[in-house]
């Protein structure tokens, strides 16, 4: 509900944590995907545990004890075989 709440004042900038983390896979799905269709333009900043919601960002921040230690898009950090590479084959069994 608190989703629904923020999404219907249309914001320019939209901060979710971890919005997700309590849902099923379905449901996780079909809010990924509103969030991707909306009809208007907003600046998304999703704090995620689960890889399924960062793949689709733009740009995926990848913080470890306070600090940025990997940026890119998925598969960049994929590719780079770094921390989210690890995080990736732990989540899916890809990478």
């Amino acid at each position: 509900i608190s989703l629904a709440r923020a999404l219907a004042v249309r914001p320019s900038i939209l901060i979710l944590d971890d919005t997700t983390s309590a849902v099923d896979l379905e449901t996780e799905k079909h809010i990924q995907e509103a969030l991707q269709n909306l009809d208007y333009s907003t600046t998304k900043i999703i704090i995620a545990q689960r890889i399924s919601t960062a793949r689709t960002a733009d740009r995926i921040l990848i913080l470890r004890d306070g600090r940025i230690v990997e940026e890119g898009t998925h598969d960049e950090l994929v590719a780079a075989k770094g921390y989210y590479s690890e995080l990736v084959k732990l989540q899916t069994g890809e990478a």
